[in-house]
Order: structure tokens, then sequence, then C-alpha cells
């Protein structure tokens, strides 16, 4: 017999395939954030997330139970009333992957399963604390270089494409083989 811990542990290493029909829930392999640098055209800077910091042990642990929803709200953060508009599931286990923080989310929405059957992308909503980064310009092009995270605060799904960067989507679909339950 299996147990939902160890579908997403299975998950995690590759063994089963992303997304996953487990119980009352489905279970996806997501980004939650990448490393290095990216260039942000929201804002028209690159930004510097530091591996080190991003995919430490302590980093992993923080991300457990962390809420999963749809879109990031106006105001960033969350509160009572958009977690209750927006949550569809939260991050069961989290690993790192090449230069890459992961985690397994537990997905209990059916709208929200049914858009991540299409493609999405994933953004973290982080709180930093004050006086730990910087900004410097480097061949005439700003450098956020961000600081440390203070609040780790949700995953956003978020549209096909807007943080793919260069590789794949941020909610991975591996292919449709399930587990038995059994």
């Amino acid at each position: 017999m299996i147990n939902e811990l160890q579908v997403a542990e299975r998950i995690a290493d590759g063994s089963v395939p992303s997304p996953q029909e487990f119980g009352n829930s489905t279970y996806w392999a997501m980004r939650i954030s990448g490393t290095g640098v990216a260039w942000r055209e929201s804002v028209g800077e690159y930004c510097l997330r530091e591996p080190t910091l991003w995919l430490s042990e302590e980093m992993q642990r923080r991300c457990l139970g962390l809420p999963v929803v749809m879109e990031h709200p106006a105001a960033g953060l969350l509160n009572s009333s958009e977690f209750a508009a927006r949550a569809v599931g939260m991050v069961v286990y989290s690993f790192v992957r090449e230069s890459d923080l992961m985690g397994v989310a537990r997905i209990l929405d059916k709208s929200a399963i049914e858009i991540l059957k299409e493609g999405a992308d994933t953004s973290p909503a982080v709180q930093f604390a004050p006086n730990t980064g910087a900004r410097i310009t480097i061949d005439g092009k700003p450098l956020l270089i961000e600081g440390v995270p203070m609040l780790f605060d949700h995953v956003a799904l978020c549209s096909l494409g807007t943080w793919t960067r260069d590789g794949p989507p941020g909610v991975e679909t591996t292919n449709v083989e399930l587990v038995e339950a059994a």
C-alpha cells in the first residue's frame, strides 16, 4: 500500500509521473523558485536570486505547507479573504533539482486541476528582510540582488509563459500513468 507522502517522494525522484491522482487530490511537481540571474520584463531589471540561500535545507523546510493559489493577490501577500478566494492546494514535499527549488503540491480544487492540465507557470510571493538586498548597475543595466527572505507567503499559479524563461513550465506534466492506491 502506498500513502500520500510516498506519492510525493516518487514524483520528486521521477519514479512516478506528475500529475498523479491520489485519494481526493492531484499531486503535481512544480518549480517554487528558480535561482541565479533572470530578466524581469515587468520592472525592467535583472534580478539575482542567490542559489546558496534558496536551495538550502532550511528553505526546503520553509516550503512545507506553503499555500498554492491562483494568481497573486493585488496586494502581493495573502489575507483571509484572498486566501479563501485563491487557495487551491498546498506544498507537501520540497526538494532541489539542479538550480531550482521544487515542490510537490497537493491540489484539491477541480477547476484548478483542469487549468493545470493546459499548462501553468509558478511565482513565489516573498517578503524580504529590510536592508538585506541591493540595487546596482552593470553595463548600464539595473540588477537587483535580492535580500534575505523574511516571509515566504505563497506560490502562485500563473499563466503559461510568465516565468518559463528558456526552460519548461513551472508546473510539470510528465505523462498520464497513475499509481495504484491499493
